[in-house]
């Protein structure tokens, strides 16, 4: 709730991003910035350190600044989509921005708002496609064999930003 962005953190993204994609990443929440810290920490961690990769991992929830949520419409959304998925989708597609629902839609729809702001600000191709799919669900065949069923780069670098993100 009272989360600051560190500067390590703020060096980090000064790093990776451009200066007009740096302005799209600072528009998010600090809790939303720390989120997207941590993810790209993690992934440099792990020895993945693409531009295209890192850039999406910081700007992946950048969508969700055209409408922020708060700590509380962020928790319902969180069970709406455990308890009532269905529900949750029909909403969150729904395209209502007036009311109650607004917090569906923006939770539904910020891959693909992020996925523009991104491009329109000069990020690749990748790092767009990232954003945009971010959100979807890739799960392989089994964890012996995805190497195998990640048939290309974009797929493998997603697969890795889902599981970070699912995680923090």
């Amino acid at each position: 709730m009272t989360a600051v962005p560190d500067q390590t953190g703020i060096e980090l993204a000064q790093s990776i991003l451009s200066p007009q994609l740096l302005v799209l990443f600072l528009e998010l929440q600090p809790s939303e910035i720390n989120h997207s810290f941590e993810i790209a920490r993690s992934l440099i961690t792990s020895g993945k350190k693409d531009p295209d990769l890192l850039a999406a991992a910081l700007l992946h929830d950048v969508g969700k600044s055209r409408s922020p949520l708060n700590l509380w419409e962020r928790a319902i959304v969180v069970l709406a989509k455990r308890l009532f998925p269905a529900t949750y989708q029909k909403w969150g597609t729904s395209g209502d921005m007036q009311g109650w629902r607004r917090i569906f839609v923006v939770a539904e729809q910020h891959p693909a708002w992020g996925a523009e702001m991104a491009a329109a600000a000069g990020a690749s191709q990748l790092t767009v496609n990232l954003i945009r799919r971010h959100q979807g669900s890739y799960s392989p065949v089994s964890k012996v064999d995805f190497e195998s069923e990640l048939r290309t780069r974009e797929d493998y670098f997603l697969y890795q930003l889902q599981l970070l993100d699912e995680e923090s």
